[in-house]
């Protein structure tokens, strides 16, 4: 065999492998995460979602609805992570799932334009928890600005001991407030973001929790 024809080889080898990597990771997403068995009852959606993302090791945000979450009873078998969250979606048809840069979004079908579609121009910090980026997300000028505009009070609060968290330092550039949140989940390897509205003696309130 020529030198020419064994150089041949390897490059169709090459290709070959190339091509079959190609396919696995195509098919390597989120959703198709394997989940085994899992059962819930009279929890909320937005709590199950949560544990659903939590088992799979995928981090998740979550944007609530106004009003009184929905209590559900939920259970799966030998479920990929997408299919146990149509099953959990298919309870409370309020909502639907997005996966968007290596997370898993939980929002409202019936979207319409909120603080979560603020550009962020830029944002930068450095040595800080996933609570601490979304408490300084809040305060850049667009969001800030959004929230004064449409009177909306936001918060953070946080659960466990700031020593639980990883510091780590996060970029943002051009990102919409929901896509900086996700980036500010990978980035500290954290599990989850929520944000719940409430309305209190004539304030709208907006709650977000990291962790």
């Amino acid at each position: 065999m020529s030198w020419s024809r064994v150089f041949q080889t390897v490059i169709d080898l090459a290709l070959l492998l190339l091509l079959i990597a190609g396919v696995d990771y195509a098919q390597s997403t989120l959703a198709e995460k394997p989940m085994g068995q899992f059962f819930a009852q009279n929890a909320y959606v937005s709590g199950i979602a949560i544990q659903l993302a939590t088992k799979a090791s995928v981090p998740i945000g979550i944007e609530n609805l106004p009003g009184a979450e929905r209590k559900v009873d939920f259970s799966i078998e030998d479920a990929t992570l997408g299919r146990a969250l149509d099953t959990l979606i298919a309870l409370d048809s309020r909502y639907q799932w997005k996966e968007t840069q290596g997370v898993i979004d939980i929002l409202p079908k019936d979207h319409h334009a909120s603080v979560f579609d603020v550009l962020i121009e830029r944002f930068d910090i450095e040595n800080a928890s996933s609570p601490e980026m979304v408490q300084q997300l809040l305060k850049t000028k667009a969001v800030s600005e959004y929230l004064r505009a449409h009177r909306i009070t936001a918060g953070t609060w946080m659960a466990g001991s700031v020593s639980a968290y990883k510091l780590r330092s996060l970029a943002v550039r051009n990102e919409t407030l929901r896509d900086a949140l996700n980036h500010a989940l990978t980035q500290t390897q954290s599990c989850a973001w929520s944000s719940s509205p409430d309305h209190r003696d004539g304030v709208d309130y907006l709650w977000f929790q990291a962790w």
